[in-house]
């Protein structure tokens, strides 16, 4: 399963575009010709735990503001929305992001296409 990703990894940096692959992996996902390693279509587990004692703590749900990173297929932000965080998520894919929206169309995430490496000005300090 992980065979094809690290293919187009190894391309993408061999032609200095070492986030270019994300991409093509989530479009050829998308049209059923690879399957994105890390999606299986849940929260992460590891979110889910922490979103626990978090919103015991009140640090996470309603009220409070999340940003999600590399959101992929929007499992994660749709979990943190369903808790009444405010949610911006990002994916450098456009078809990864295109397809959070059609997953999960009613969640009010800020879904957005951007590279956590170049993030638009207007989140500077955010």
């Amino acid at each position: 399963m992980r065979r094809r990703a690290r293919q187009l990894a190894a391309r993408a940096a061999a032609a200095g575009d070492p986030a270019g692959w994300f991409e093509t992996l989530y479009a050829e996902a998308r049209d059923g010709q690879a399957v994105v390693p890390w999606d299986d279509r849940q929260p992460n587990p590891h979110l889910t735990q922490w979103a626990k004692t978090a919103a015991g703590q009140g640090i996470a749900g309603p009220g409070r503001r999340a940003l999600v990173v590399g959101c992929g297929v929007g499992g994660d932000p749709a979990f943190l929305a369903d808790l009444g965080c405010q949610v911006t998520a990002f994916d450098v894919s456009p078809t990864a992001i295109a397809a959070a929206r059609e997953r999960f169309p009613d969640e009010p995430v800020d879904y957005q296409v951007a590279d956590l490496l170049a993030p638009p000005p207007q989140w500077q300090g955010g």
